[in-house]
């Protein structure tokens, strides 16, 4: 069954998939030696000349954005390098001053120039030593310690789970694009990309599913991943041409952001920090945590389990059928039209169109009744589920 699928991918620990991270450091912890490689040139202020800091809070109103501009013909023979923002700002309420720079980079991208193979704990100082390199290359200076201890403001965990085809893979997603994330129901889910991806997000996070090998075939412009790699690419055009493209579905839960970063691995993980440093946050087991603390958020929902878990109709028929004898056919018929329901619009639909015809009290009572009926009639495959709780 493609749910033993599911648990066998969702269960492997023994690789970890940080992808996009940002790293950032303050003033002193780097050294810029080819100030014209940013636009605007880099040159940050004096913040103890009261004129220059009363000329940068007059003329950019307190902050000023670089971004480096890397040579093209580096992406363009794969070289994979990191993007580097430097962010100046003055708070005149505090006095305070601050140069921060931010790098940003894919950990399996940097080392491989791909994310179809996974990196485990063993590759990080591999990728401490690329970074340092990379930057070196492009005349930024930064030791390998400063590295390792920079502050995470933001962080992708990921994972990529096969199956045994590509109609299983599309199962599962179209199964899942009928849940909802708690308190993420209302237009927060969307599926996109010609039916290969699902989204649950807010501002600050997001979890996402989708087919990576056809994400690098869709338009930049529709695709998950705006970072794809000319290695990926090819990749994915042979497979196409070839009619080999693996049934691969990814997942990706994203936090954006130092306070999303500390929030939210506080719940997942139960560590409360006030920073994350890029060393603490590489661990393999961390990856397991986080991963599935939010697949669980999905799946303790009853009617998403109900969703991604029922047997076939026929069997559904006919347990009612059997609780005839015991139980009024009247609220028996309500439960199983509304879960089919349910089954066929997902949450997020029926909840809309509940609410907008009746009422929110109407729709809460309604979902007890759907819950109560998965209950008592629907008796789960919940092989997937079980191993993934217990991996």
């Amino acid at each position: 069954m493609y749910y033993q699928e599911i648990a066998r991918n969702f269960t492997n620990t023994n690789t970890i998939m940080i992808d996009t991270i940002i790293l950032s450091l303050p003033k002193g912890a780097y050294k810029i030696l080819s100030p014209d490689d940013f636009k605007p040139s880099f040159e940050p202020i004096n913040d103890w000349d009261e004129e220059q800091v009363s000329e940068f809070q007059r003329v950019h109103k307190g902050g000023k954005e670089y971004n480096h501009l890397l040579d093209l013909s580096s992406r363009q023979r794969g070289k994979v390098y990191p993007n580097l923002t430097i962010f100046e700002y003055y708070k005149k309420h505090k006095a305070d001053y601050f140069c921060e720079l931010k790098i940003t980079f894919s950990c399996p991208k940097l080392l491989r120039g791909q994310s179809f193979t996974e990196v485990k704990n063993k590759d990080f100082p591999r990728i401490i030593k690329t970074l340092t390199s990379r930057l070196k290359d492009i005349e930024v200076i930064i030791s390998p310690s400063t590295l390792r201890t920079a502050t995470v403001t933001r962080v992708d965990y990921c994972k990529n789970m096969e199956y045994s085809s590509m109609a299983h893979a599309r199962a599962f997603l179209d199964r899942l694009r009928r849940c909802s994330f708690p308190k993420m129901e209302n237009d927060l889910t969307r599926y996109a990309n010609s039916g290969r991806a699902v989204r649950f997000h807010s501002d600050l996070f997001e979890t996402i599913f989708y087919l990576k090998y056809y994400d690098l075939l869709e338009p930049l412009k529709r695709s998950v991943d705006r970072r794809r790699t000319p290695q990926e690419i090819a990749k994915a055009k042979y497979l196409q041409k070839t009619k080999e493209i693996p049934p691969v579905v990814r997942m990706e839960t994203r936090f954006i952001g130092k306070t999303s970063v500390n929030s939210h691995l506080d719940s997942a993980l139960g560590i409360t920090k006030g920073n994350w440093t890029f060393q603490e946050i590489f661990k393999e087991a961390y990856s397991s945590k986080v991963r599935k603390y939010y697949w669980n958020k999905i799946i303790s929902d009853p009617r998403n389990y109900a969703i991604l878990t029922h047997p076939s109709d026929e069997d559904v028929c006919r347990k009612v059928l059997e609780e005839f004898k015991i139980r009024r056919p009247k609220g028996i018929f309500e439960g199983l039209g509304l879960f089919y329901v349910l089954k066929t619009l997902g949450v997020p639909e029926m909840k809309t169109i509940f609410t907008e015809q009746w009422n929110q009290d109407t729709w809460f009572a309604k979902r007890n009744v759907i819950a109560e009926f998965a209950t008592n009639y629907i008796k789960p495959e919940t092989a997937f589920i079980d191993r993934l709780s217990n991996g």
